[in-house]
């Protein structure tokens, strides 16, 4: 299986828009990398969005050009058949809002940096180019293809539920076996730990321990959204309070 994935039955989703409002802006690109029972499928294509394209958009996204999207197959086309190619599975993205919004599809989405926010909390930041960085080996960004944002976040699952399970002596610490209500929940509890040392061992990758740094307060200002879902936080009768300091971080 290549591209390899620890996770199995799940879609890895990326989109390419003409700006950053979902609602209004138009998709130009959408790839996606299917695992299904350990077998590899991959959807790329651009979508003609009928408007000209900000310049911006093209230095992001050095593969398309205006030509190509102008003979390219419209939206209703492309949803007809990555409907299809969806099936029932769920969506992982690196901003699981915005595609949801962009889509509108039923499939249950995974928020990637969700995981991270919560598997990582002291980490600084939490967006696509800081993890790259900071969890694969020898990343280039020049190497960048339509389809590498759906194959990194392949990578970046890999890396944080191995390094996660490896952190933990390959079990799942009490802090995340009451996250019921997460919806990362059931894929981490889930998880094959031969899946996981069979990545180990074909990656040499070396962890280090955090544990004497001092914790970032600030690490999850953009995630403190996640602590105010009681729902989520719920654990055997009791509920997590949201810290006064938290709240005041999140106005900094």
């Amino acid at each position: 299986m290549k591209p390899y994935s620890i996770l199995d039955n799940l879609i890895f989703l990326d989109i390419e828009t003409t700006g950053i409002d979902s609602k209004n802006d138009k998709i130009v690109a959408i790839s996606a990398v299917k695992i299904k029972d350990k077998l590899v499928t991959k959807f790329n294509t651009l979508v003609n969005p009928n408007r000209l394209i900000p310049l911006s958009i093209f230095v992001l996204s050095r593969e398309i050009t205006q030509e190509d999207l102008a003979i390219s197959p419209q939206i209703n086309e492309v949803m007809k058949e990555l409907l299809v190619f969806f099936e029932d599975l769920p969506l992982v993205c690196l901003n699981a809002t915005f595609e949801e919004n962009s889509l509108k599809v039923s499939n249950a989405f995974l928020d990637l940096l969700d995981l991270f926010a919560i598997l990582f909390p002291e980490l600084t930041e939490f967006n696509l180019q800081y993890l790259l960085n900071k969890f694969i080996p020898h990343y280039k960004e020049e190497n960048h293809t339509r389809l590498s944002d759906a194959e990194n976040a392949i990578k970046l699952l890999n890396y944080a539920i191995s390094k996660f399970y490896c952190e933990n002596g390959y079990t799942l610490p009490m802090s995340i076996t009451e996250l019921e209500a997460w919806n990362w929940y059931k894929y981490l509890t889930n998880v094959n730990m031969d899946d996981v040392k069979g990545f180990l061992e074909n990656k040499p990758i070396v962890f280090k321990n955090n544990a004497d740094e001092p914790y970032p307060i600030f690490a999850l200002k953009d995630y403190e959204k996640l602590f105010e879902h009681k729902d989520l936080w719920r654990r055997n009768g009791r509920s997590y309070t949201l810290r006064p300091q938290q709240s005041l971080y999140e106005k900094d």
